[in-house]
Order: structure tokens, then C-alpha cells, then sequence
């Protein structure tokens, strides 16, 4: 079924450095918008794998502990198990995770 969402209409998960807008969710992906402002908490899925599309601004993105300056219309995948963080002053990710995010499979590196 085809729909059109908003983020005015999405739920929104707040966290130290970044606002995320959770999009659309079915049983083989989910999306977000995450807006991010100083560094994310660095964390690992054991079971997913994460695309990043930035859409605005640029920063710089951790995996495993290698850095990488990425910016506005770089697409970042992250295969499972892998340790990633990204930091900037203004940076808008979209998110596609597969299989769906689940919290249960997010793991702090600290």
C-alpha cells in the first residue's frame, strides 16, 4: 500500500546528540531521519545492517574505530558487528535498517 508520511507525523526518539524520526517500519526494513548534533553514542548490531544517506551537512563517521569524513550525498553501509559513531555540527542521516531496528539489538561500546 503506498502512503505518504510526514515527520510531523512521525515518532521521535530523543537522545544526547541526535533527534531521530522514526519514518516507516514493515517486517524487511525500517527508516528514520536521524538529525544529529555533536557526536551519537558509539554502538554495534549484531543483527542488522544500517545504510546512512546523509542529506545535509557533513561530519565525520567511525567504524571499528577508523574515521572517515563524510558529507552530503554519501551513502555509508554497515554490515553487522561493526563498532560505528558519527559526529558533527549538523548532520542528517537517512537511516534504512534490515532486518527493522529492534532496541534489543543495540549494543553500547562503553
Amino acid at each position: 500500500m503506498s502512503k505518504v508520511i510526514k515527520l510531523s507525523d512521525c515518532n521521535i526518539v530523543e537522545r544526547k546528540s541526535e533527534r531521530i524520526f522514526e519514518i516507516y517500519r514493515n517486517d524487511t526494513f525500517s527508516t528514520a531521519l536521524a538529525v544529529v548534533q555533536g557526536k551519537i553514542e558509539e554502538h554495534y548490531h549484531k543483527e542488522r545492517t544500517e545504510v546512512y544517506h546523509i542529506v545535509a551537512g557533513n561530519g565525520i563517521i567511525y567504524l571499528n574505530g577508523k574515521s572517515k569524513f563524510v558529507k552530503k550525498g554519501e551513502t555509508i553501509v554497515i554490515p553487522p558487528n561493526t563498532r560505528h559513531t558519527i559526529e558533527g555540527n549538523y548532520v542528517e542521516i537517512f537511516v534504512v535498517v534490515t532486518p527493522p531496528y529492534d532496541p534489543k539489538d543495540h549494543y553500547t561500546t562503553s
